[in-house]
């Protein structure tokens, strides 16, 4: 399987922190809060949970996970679309 055809078997995990952690930076930059993901405090690691299912995910999935790491080290980021406020 090539990396450039490569679609990460756990998509719906990665969509969901994705979503999690683009919703908490926004409201921390709004309200001034801080953002210190790994902490495991709930205050300010909210997205604890949803990086938990995606590790899981990951960890259950051997041979994508090292599919999924070759294609994320050849490719660029996407540039930001709009500013977060």
């Amino acid at each position: 399987m090539e990396a450039s055809s490569f679609t990460p078997t756990c998509n719906r995990e990665l969509s969901a922190h994705t979503d999690c952690v683009k919703a908490f930076l926004r409201e921390a930059r709004t309200d001034h809060s801080p953002y210190l993901p790994g902490t495991g405090d709930p205050n300010y690691d909210k997205c604890s949970g949803s990086r938990e299912h995606f590790a899981k995910c990951m960890r259950e999935r051997p041979d994508d996970r090292g599919t999924f790491r070759r294609t994320m080290s050849t490719e660029l980021p996407q540039p930001c679309e709009m500013e977060l406020n």
